[in-house]
């Protein structure tokens, strides 16, 4: 999991917020098109369009297809009445709106309505990113003795095919030439481009999974 450093809430949104009277209020149920297409695009450019939880790349372009994400509030409520539901600080995007038939849901999908405050993890955390460690083989694992890591892994499929594989697949084609490591100095190059955002505002796929396994490959 990558840290997420929140941007302000798009004008857009305050805009439509700001209409609120005595005979009309916003809310989830009419937060439609063309504001809450504005929300989802902020959320991708500010996460490096990497999905929240799992980090891998998803679409980020001014259509911003729904299948493939969705706006995932960190803490659930009734979306009708909680305030929250509107609370720009509880957004994230998540991937993986809709799930293949057989296959297990992952990320937001499979999170739905779990949240524990002393067990889930959040993204916007300043030390996120050492309660998790992962493979080469593609799995995610827990810092020692982190419960709300093992937790969150659990409760959010998050050590499951098919990121797994996915994830197995980005850390071997940054570090790995037919199985054996690269050149120390080129894992370092490949380090240094993982922390870094392309010209296009996106970060590496499963940047975090390919940073955690190229540190153990170089000496310390």
């Amino acid at each position: 999991m990558k840290r997420i450093r929140k941007n302000a809430q798009p004008e857009a949104f305050l805009r439509w917020k700001a209409l609120a009277n005595e005979d009309w209020k916003p809310s989830w149920d009419n937060f439609q098109k063309p504001q809450k297409t504005e929300v989802h695009q902020a959320l991708l450019q500010e996460q490096g369009s990497l999905c929240c939880y799992c980090g891998q790349l998803i679409a980020m372009d001014r259509t911003v297809d729904a299948r493939e994400s969705h706006i995932e509030h960190f803490v659930p409520g009734e979306k009708s009445t909680d305030p929250r539901s509107l609370d720009y600080e509880n957004f994230h995007a998540s991937c993986l709106k809709q799930g293949e038939r057989g296959v297990p849901l992952h990320c937001g999908a499979a999170k739905g309505g779990w949240f524990d405050s002393e067990l889930t993890v959040s993204p916007l955390e300043d030390h996120v990113e050492s309660r998790f460690r992962y493979d080469a083989r593609g799995h995610i694992h827990a810092a020692s003795g982190d419960r709300g890591a093992a937790e969150t892994i659990s409760r959010l499929n998050l050590d499951r095919e098919p990121l797994i594989g996915l994830r197995r697949n980005a850390v071997e084609g940054a570090l790995f030439n037919e199985q054996e490591p690269l050149p120390i100095e080129v894992i370092q190059l490949v380090l240094e481009a993982a922390k870094k955002r392309q010209s296009d505002g996106r970060l590496m796929s499963f940047a975090q999974a390919i940073e955690s396994v190229g540190r153990t490959l170089v000496p310390s």
